[in-house]
């Protein structure tokens, strides 16, 4: 038997992402359409137990090649609803819904396969290390870092600087996020100081993030940015509990373990994909504890400029998700379908 439960919420203007799910149907000649209509922010899907992993390969799957009886419906930030419409049997075509005309079917494919840089094999040892910093002026580093390597290629500045402030402390604005560009590249140049040379304030800025980071590099580290605040968030929310908490509760031991804690955030949190598109992300059950507390707490943070699809059968997950949807942070989604 079928059975699909949808609590949909409004949509939500601060969710940034470059391209978003709108919706996935599954249907065969064997049962009728299934649909997930999914939110602009966070969204869990709840599936029986061991159907997670099987459920999220077959979402990314959706975003793929497809198969028949497969349509998935998306938008594009700056750009149009489409929807990729698969038939069982039939032509597969991508649709330009407002204009009712086709567009490359390659489209959806190539947004999904836009993956983030691959895990590097020593990834959480990056995470470990990154971590304990202080992240505001870590990442406000590697972004001047990153910038000026740009510039000084000669590619397009996407993260610019701003005036005031010098070092780590220097205000920085993402161009992507914004569409007054030409006012705000106007303001960056005020920044830097005439006949300031590229070169030199490149060489100031990557020994300011060597101060910070050691031998790691901006351009290395910058994959796993959500991974370390993530790491950087749960291991001092942890640590304040285990201030709080007796010697033999479970609330210290867990506090106590870091390595749990960065392993943890290194299976659930993904890397930035530069498609800035859905990230979908599988909770393994048993999912007990305060850890998973607080990451989940982390995923719903990154939610805020990024679609997120979380696909669970976890009670306490599931617990964590109800209460989210009665504040009206996530969608509840319940999908039993054949994988």
């Amino acid at each position: 038997m079928v059975a699909i439960q949808c609590n949909a919420l409004e949509s939500d203007s601060t969710a940034a992402a470059a391209w978003r799910l709108d919706r996935v149907s599954f249907a065969s000649d064997e049962r009728p359409v299934v649909s997930l209509e999914f939110h602009p922010r966070l969204n869990v899907v709840v599936v029986d137990e061991g159907r997670a992993g099987p459920t999220v390969e077959r979402l990314r799957r959706a975003l793929g090649e497809g198969e028949d009886g497969t349509h998935v419906e998306f938008t594009l930030t700056a750009g149009p609803a489409l929807v990729a419409f698969r038939p069982v049997g039939g032509r597969h075509r991508l649709i330009d819904i407002a204009r009712a005309e086709e567009r490359p079917l390659t489209l959806l494919g190539e947004l999904a396969e836009a993956e983030p840089a691959p895990e590097q094999a020593d990834g959480r040892a990056i995470v470990a290390a990154l971590s304990p910093l202080e992240q505001h002026a870590l990442w406000a580093a590697a972004d001047q870092v990153l910038a000026l390597r740009a510039e000084l290629a000669g590619g397009d500045r996407t993260v610019v600087a701003l005036p005031g402030g010098e070092g780590p402390a220097t205000p920085t604005i993402d161009l992507r996020r914004h569409q007054r560009r030409g006012l705000l590249r106007r303001w960056s140049r005020a920044a830097t100081p005439p006949g300031d040379d590229v070169a030199a304030q490149l060489a100031a800025a990557e020994r300011t993030w060597q101060a910070l980071a050691g031998t790691i590099d901006a351009d290395t580290a910058m994959p796993y940015r959500d991974r370390s605040e993530a790491a950087a968030r749960v291991l001092v929310r942890l640590g304040a509990l285990a201030a709080v908490s007796t010697a033999d509760s479970a609330a210290a031991g867990a506090a106590g373990d870091a390595d749990a804690a960065i392993d943890a955030v290194c299976a659930l949190v993904p890397l930035r994909r530069p498609s800035g598109g859905p990230h979908i992300v599988e909770v393994p059950g048993p999912a007990t504890g305060e850890l998973i507390t607080l990451l989940l707490d982390h995923l719903a943070t990154l939610s805020d400029d990024r679609q997120i699809v979380v696909v669970t059968s976890d009670e306490q997950v599931v617990d964590w998700a109800r209460l989210e949807h009665h504040a009206r942070r996530a969608a509840l989604l319940r999908l039993d379908v054949d994988a």
